[in-house]
């Protein structure tokens, strides 16, 4: 992997330990962000076609598929938008229950069409 992978899975990775550690009763945030969670439909768009895209231009680089770069790019910035869920206040998370796994599909689908969509030379 390149270094920037590196960087990345860092980042996601101590990202996903936010977000999980924030859902325990010792370490809870709820109600410090004020986020509509419907924005976080726009958030997993715009994440998932900007990590579609430089997963694009990464792989032109490489000779051979590898799995576990494109597993890095498809699950690493979904944990920002469970850390933005983790933020919003309890009432925002019990009137919209299912937001947080739409935003994850609409992240993947704007992450897979780039990549479906890319030169096979």
């Amino acid at each position: 992997m390149l270094r920037f992978e590196y960087a990345l899975g860092a980042g996601c990775a101590l990202t996903w330990v936010l977000a999980i550690a924030l859902r325990t009763p010792w370490l809870c945030a709820a109600g410090r962000l004020d986020l509509d969670l419907y924005k976080l439909y726009g958030i997993g768009a715009m994440l998932g076609w900007l990590s579609g895209n430089v997963y694009v231009a990464r792989r032109r680089r490489w000779r051979q598929a590898r799995w576990p770069l494109i597993a890095l790019y498809a699950s690493g910035p979904v944990s920002v938008l469970l850390l933005l869920r983790s933020l919003a206040s309890g009432a925002q998370r019990q009137a919209t229950p299912l937001v947080p796994l739409y935003a994850v599909i609409v992240y993947w689908i704007f992450f897979f069409v780039p990549i479906s969509f890319r030169s096979t030379r």
